[in-house]
């Protein structure tokens, strides 16, 4: 069953399909390295060293971004369940990591309500204040308003959930969703811009 970005679980099936990868990128420089050593003809040799140094250019695209979520594990059932009993508040998504030139922010969890977004970030060292003001240009920038609240504190973060109403109509649920769309993405491209501002 595939896991989609922003379900339950995407960490840890991420980092195993990234460093799958990896590792058959690392095979494949490894072996033209070796074979490079083996064969006769002085050109070849160099073709394929040329080629194990080309292969690492993509090996590294790779491994960038899977060394800066390793870390981050998935959350446990137990605490999921507890996020899950207020699915019917909002649009829910799990296991982000948004990556930012001054921090890494890991985002277990982000209710999504129209036109807000309420983001557990627990154990991190990143500021709220610069991920918050990221994030929020972030979704300005693409035509997207969503005012976003990060909290640190497990306890805070429930009762925040538990504050909120349940919505009622269908353009509040669909508003809901198109944000949950544009920040499962996180950057929406141009051309799908209306879909983040909720026109149809």
């Amino acid at each position: 069953m595939k896991v989609e970005k922003g379900s339950y679980g995407y960490r840890k099936v991420y980092k195993k399909r990234q460093g799958a990868m990896i590792f058959i990128f690392l095979v494949a420089i490894l072996a033209q390295v070796i074979a490079s050593k083996l064969v006769a003809s002085q050109n070849f040799s160099r073709i394929l060293i040329v080629m194990s140094i080309l292969t690492v250019l993509p090996m590294a695209n790779l491994a960038s971004p899977f060394l800066a979520t390793f870390r981050y594990q998935t959350p446990s059932q137990e605490e999921m369940k507890k996020i899950l009993a207020f699915s019917d508040r909002g649009e829910l998504l799990f296991d982000l990591v948004v990556t930012m030139r001054e921090q890494i922010m890991p985002l277990d969890y982000v209710m999504i309500v129209p036109g807000y977004a309420l983001c557990y970030m627990p154990n991190t060292k990143a500021k709220v204040d610069v991920g918050r003001e990221f994030l929020e240009k972030n979704f300005k920038d693409n035509g997207a308003s969503c005012k976003i609240s990060i909290y640190k504190d497990w306890k805070d973060y429930l009762r925040a959930l538990d504050k909120l109403s349940i919505p009622r109509s269908k353009e509040a649920i669909e508003r809901s969703k198109r944000l949950r769309n544009c920040f499962s993405a996180f950057r929406c491209r141009r051309k799908n811009a209306r879909d983040c501002r909720g026109k149809k």
